[in-house]
């Protein structure tokens, strides 16, 4: 075990454990040595077995991997699993947020997305809309039991979520981009809202018109950023410079 990676692991231990109780009889009973034996360990007078780094990454939910100098092709990354996700418009998007933010971070950062059926980002332009897709996603994709017996309804979106996304959106549009798209685009999401139209699932069936009304405009305005070659938000100007937009039809 190298030092700079026990070190490593130390320290992300000492940020979960945030003073909760003491290091060392914590790391004692986790991994059932003494705790002269945990401090030789923290002072790095002694090196971790590769049995005890074990124990303590599945403790503290932290990836070996992620401690390593792994080679190019090879990715780390977590997900939610379906079936514990909280699939609330909120938190998805503190998601969102939190990982562009990261994105935001790096040096030379940018966005390649290849898409064939809906720009997610650019849908955020549109709140309706994406309250659409969100909820199209949890009722007939995932089936989620809540909403099986829900008709679609007319709802603003909360004041949290539109500022979540506001923000999203600001960050993505400050971010260079490379989007390749099918000649499908968007094609998939009108169906979306013919299918909830001829199945009666829209409380108010003249809803549906509405939502063919947004994709216009976002048609529209997803064509004037591709002719500036800049990101900007709907109803504001161009930039002068950044927020670079390279767009390709595959």
């Amino acid at each position: 075990m190298k030092q700079d990676i026990q070190t490593t692991l130390f320290q992300l231990i000492k940020q979960k454990n945030a003073g909760e109780d003491s290091l060392g009889n914590v790391l004692s009973e986790i991994l059932s040595i003494s705790s002269d034996a945990v401090y030789r360990r923290l002072r790095n007078e002694t090196a971790l077995t590769i049995q005890e780094v074990k124990k303590l990454c599945i403790y503290y939910n932290i990836s070996f991997d992620a401690l390593c100098a792994i080679g190019d092709g090879k990715v780390v990354f977590s997900y939610p699993p379906l079936d514990t996700f909280d699939f609330g418009l909120e938190s998805y998007l503190e998601g969102i947020l939190q990982a562009f933010h990261k994105l935001k971070q790096l040096t030379g950062g940018e966005i390649i997305l290849s898409v064939n059926n809906i720009q997610f980002f650019q849908l955020l332009n549109f709140p309706q809309l994406m309250r659409f897709k969100l909820y199209f996603w949890a009722k007939t994709h995932l089936q989620m039991e809540e909403y099986k017996d829900q008709q679609f309804k007319h709802e603003k979106t909360s004041d949290t979520a539109f500022s979540l996304g506001m923000e999203i959106l600001q960050v993505y549009n400050s971010i260079p981009s490379k989007e390749i798209y099918d000649p499908e685009f968007m094609r998939g999401f009108l169906r979306q809202i013919h299918y909830y139209y001829t199945s009666h699932l829209f409380e108010d069936p003249s809803y549906a018109l509405f939502l063919y009304d947004r994709i216009l405009l976002m048609s529209s305005h997803l064509e004037a950023q591709a002719n500036y070659g800049k990101k900007f938000m709907y109803g504001t100007q161009a930039p002068a410079n950044g927020n670079n937009f390279e767009m390709y039809m595959n």
